[in-house]
């Protein structure tokens, strides 16, 4: 049966002794957030292979600036961080990733 308040131990099987005390210190620190999920990552020794080849994989993928942003989840992503961080300046909606990194004055 699933444990609904698993330890520390369980949520992070691989974590040091050295990475158990810098977590608390984190928790208790004074302007630490408060957290109501701890879930933790309950990342196995073996997961960490195929991690850091996903991780790997994700940091050199290259984006495509003439990729298009009309279809799908990612236009709506962008409008709502653009208006989150307060960059309402900046309307789409942006058709490529191009148009919307020329709008943030970045090169693709």
């Amino acid at each position: 049966m699933h444990d609904p308040t698993p330890t520390d131990s369980e949520r992070f099987p691989i974590l040091s002794d050295a990475g158990r005390r810098m977590l608390e210190f984190m928790r208790e620190h004074p302007a630490a957030p408060r957290f109501h999920n701890h879930s933790g990552h309950r990342l196995q020794a073996e997961d960490l292979p195929g991690l850091r080849f996903f991780t790997d994989e994700v940091a050199q993928a290259n984006v495509d600036p003439r990729a298009d942003l009309r279809h799908g989840w990612f236009a709506d992503f962008v409008q709502r961080a653009l208006a989150r961080h307060s960059v309402s300046a900046i309307v789409g909606p942006f058709d490529q990733v191009a148009d919307l990194l020329a709008a943030l004055r970045l090169s693709p």
